[in-house]
C-alpha cells in the first residue's frame, strides 16, 4: 500500500483524536469520573488501529502500551493519581510527536514506555496482592511478589501483543472504522480546495458587478433579465461556499486548555479555565489567523494578570483564579474576549515605564483604558523588568494589535485594579468578501467596511464646527470628533463645506469621517495589500470595483 498517499489524512484524523485525548485528560485531572477514562481509551484505540493499518510501528506500539495502562484504570486496578496523570500527559505528547513525524525519524519513546510499564507493574502487584494499595506502591516494587507479578504480566503482554498486532492491522478495514456508513454525509476536503473555491467565487462577484453595470448602461431588457438570474445564482453559490468554510471556534479554542494548564503549572499558579461560545461559527480563514493573538492574550493573563496563590489569599480572593475565553456574534462580527479576575493592570507601573521611554508627558497623572492599550501594545513595551520564556519582551500585545488590525478588526481593553482585566477582539466573520461603502476623495475611490458604520449624513454648512482647535461634527445636538479623508490620504483641502460624512463606532468612541461623496454600497473582494515603506496604517487591503478599477480598503481605526 502506498502510505504516502494517505499520510496527511492519517495525521488530520489523528489530530482530532489527540484533541479528544487532551480534553479527556484535563477533565480527568479535574476529578471527573470513569467515562473520561473510557473516552480516552477509545481515542487511543482508534489511533492504534489507524497506525497499524498504515504500518506506523512506533505510533502503533506506543498507542498499544498507553491503551494497556488505560485499561488498568478503566477496570479499577489503578487509581487516578497525580503521577499517573503526568505520565498520561507525557504519553499523549510523545504520541503527538510520533504522529507528526510519521514520514520522518520518530522520537524515542523509551522513557514514556518505561513509565507506563512501571504503572502496569503496580497494577499487576495489586492484583496478585489484594492487600496492597496500588497508589502507594507506585512506582517502586517493594517485594518479590510484586516483582514476580510484574514479570508475569510482561510475559503475557508480550505474547498478547503479537496476537493483537496481527489482528489489528486488518481490523480498521473490517470496520470500515460501519463507521463510514454512519458518517456517509461528510467528506474530508483539502483546505486548499476551499480556498481556491473562495477565490473563484470572489472573481465571480467582481464579474457580476461588472455585468450589472454593463446591463444597466445597455438598457436591454433581455440582457438585464439574464444578468439578474446569473446574479441570483452567483449569490447562492457564494452563500454555499461561505457556509462550507464556516467552522466552530471550539476547534481552535479547545487546544488552549492544555496550554493554559501547562503554563499555570510552570508559573506555580492555580487557574480555572472556562471556554464559552464554542458553538459560534466563523470563516476558516479568520479562525486560522486568530490562534496566535488568543494564545498571547492567555499567556499574558496567566503571567501578568493572575496572582500567585499566596497573593490571592492575602488579598482575600479564592486561591484558584478564573480565566475565561469566550466568543459571541455581534452584528456582522465575531467578538472574542479573554478575561481574568487577577490583579488588573498596574497603571502606575505603565506610567513609570512610559515616562522613562518618553511616551507620555511627565505631568501625565492618569490613563484611560484606551490609552493604556495604546501604550502596552507598542513594540517592545513591557512592565516586567526580567525576561522569561513566557513574557517580558514586549511583543505579545503588539502581535495581537497588529494581527487584528490587519484582519480589519479592533482591540479594546478594560481593567480594574485588583479585580481583573478583559481584552475584547472584534473581527469580521469572513476575510474574503465584505460589504463596504464606496467613498470618493478627489478623483480616487476608497472602500470602507460597514462593520463599524452607524449612519451616513449629507453635510450642511452649520454641521462642521471647531471646539478647542479641533474639528467636530454636530449631529442632532451631539458633537462628534471629525476626521477628513482628504487630510489622511494627502489630498488638498476642498474650500467647499458640503459633502458627506459617516459616523463610525470605534472602541475609543464615535468619530465622523468627512468625504467628498459616497457612491454607494458594494460587496468587495479583499485582496492582500502590501503597504509601501513609511506609509501610514490607513489600509488593510485592496479590491477591484465594478468598472474594473482598483480601490484601497480603509482601516477604520487606522484613519484616526
Amino acid at each position: 500500500m502506498n502510505t504516502k498517499r494517505y499520510a496527511e489524512l492519517f495525521r488530520a484524523e489523528s489530530r482530532e483524536r489527540l484533541a479528544e485525548m487532551n480534553t479527556s485528560l484535563l477533565a480527568l485531572e479535574r476529578g471527573e469520573g470513569g467515562e473520561r477514562v473510557a473516552e480516552l481509551f477509545r481515542a487511543v484505540h482508534t489511533v492504534k488501529g489507524m497506525a497499524a493499518a498504515m504500518g506506523y510501528a512506533d505510533v502503533r506500539d506506543l498507542s498499544h502500551s498507553l491503551e494497556a495502562l488505560l485499561d488498568q484504570l478503566r477496570r479499577g486496578a489503578l487509581d487516578v493519581t497525580p503521577q499517573i496523570i503526568e505520565t498520561l500527559f507525557d504519553s499523549v505528547d510523545t504520541l503527538e510527536s510520533a504522529i507528526v513525524a510519521v514520514s520522518q525519524p520518530n522520537p524515542d519513546p523509551v522513557d514514556v514506555l518505561r513509565a507506563i510499564e512501571l504503572l502496569e507493574g503496580a497494577a499487576a502487584a495489586a492484583v496478585e496482592s489484594p492487600g496492597t494499595n496500588p497508589t502507594m506502591e507506585w512506582p517502586v516494587m517493594r517485594d518479590a511478589q510484586a516483582t514476580n507479578a510484574t514479570a508475569k504480566l510482561a510475559s503475557e503482554a508480550r505474547s498478547s501483543t503479537h496476537r493483537l498486532r496481527a489482528a489489528v492491522t486488518v481490523a480498521p478495514l473490517n470496520q470500515a472504522m460501519s463507521a463510514a456508513e454512519k458518517h456517509h454525509r461528510f467528506v474530508r476536503v483539502d483546505a486548499a480546495r476551499l480556498d481556491t473555491l473562495m477565490n473563484l467565487i470572489g472573481e465571480l462577484v467582481i464579474a457580476r458587478g461588472r455585468l450589472q453595470e454593463v446591463a444597466r448602461k445597455a438598457g436591454n431588457p433581455a440582457m438585464s433579465e439574464a444578468v439578474l438570474q446569473a446574479s441570483r445564482l452567483i449569490g447562492s453559490l457564494q452563500t454555499e461556499i461561505t457556509t462550507a468554510r464556516m467552522v466552530l471556534v471550539g476547534q481552535a479554542f479547545e487546544r488552549f486548555e492544555r496550554m493554559v494548564r501547562d503554563t499555570a503549572q510552570s508559573l506555580g499558579k492555580q487557574v480555572s479555565f472556562e471556554i464559552l461560545g464554542s458553538e459560534i461559527e466563523v470563516d476558516k480563514s479568520v479562525l486560522d489567523e486568530i490562534g496566535d493573538p488568543v494564545m498571547h492574550l492567555l499567556r499574558n493573563s496567566l503571567d501578568h494578570g493572575v496572582e500567585s496563590p499566596s497573593e490571592r489569599r492575602a488579598g482575600g480572593k479564592p486561591i484558584v483564579a478564573k480565566l475565561t475565553l469566550s466568543a459571541s456574534r455581534e452584528r456582522s462580527s465575531v467578538v472574542v474576549r479573554v478575561s481574568d479576575d487577577g490583579r488588573g493592570i498596574d497603571v502606575a507601573r505603565v506610567l513609570e515605564r512610559a515616562r522613562a521611554n518618553g511616551l507620555v508627558e511627565d505631568e501625565c497623572g492618569n490613563l484611560s483604558d484606551s490609552e493604556i492599550l495604546a501604550l502596552i501594545a507598542r513594540p517592545g513595551f513591557s512592565t516586567k523588568s526580567k525576561v522569561s520564556d513566557i513574557s517580558g519582551r514586549g511583543v505579545g500585545l503588539d502581535v495581537v494589535a497588529t494581527k487584528v488590525r490587519s484582519l480589519g478588526g479592533s482591540v479594546e481593553l478594560s481593567t480594574d485594579a485588583g479585580a481583573g482585566t478583559e481584552i475584547r477582539l472584534e473581527l469580521p466573520m469572513t476575510l474574503a468578501i465584505i460589504h463596504a461603502l464606496l467613498a470618493r476623495s478627489e478623483d480616487e475611490i476608497y472602500a470602507l467596511p460597514i462593520t463599524h458604520v452607524v449612519e451616513t449624513l449629507v453635510l450642511e454648512p452649520d454641521m462642521v464646527r471647531f471646539e478647542d482647535d479641533r474639528e467636530v461634527l454636530l449631529v442632532r445636538g451631539v458633537t462628534i470628533p471629525a476626521v477628513r479623508l482628504r487630510d489622511r490620504v494627502g489630498h488638498p483641502r476642498c474650500p467647499r463645506t458640503r459633502g458627506h460624512a459617516v459616523v463610525l463606532d470605534l472602541p475609543d468612541g464615535r468619530v465622523s469621517l468627512l468625504v467628498d461623496e459616497f457612491i454607494g454600497q458594494q460587496e468587495v473582494v479583499v485582496k492582500n495589500f502590501d503597504a509601501a515603506r513609511g506609509m501610514p496604517h490607513l489600509f488593510n487591503g485592496a479590491t477591484i470595483l465594478t468598472n474594473g478599477s482598483p480601490a484601497l480598503i480603509l482601516d477604520a481605526q487606522g484613519i484616526l
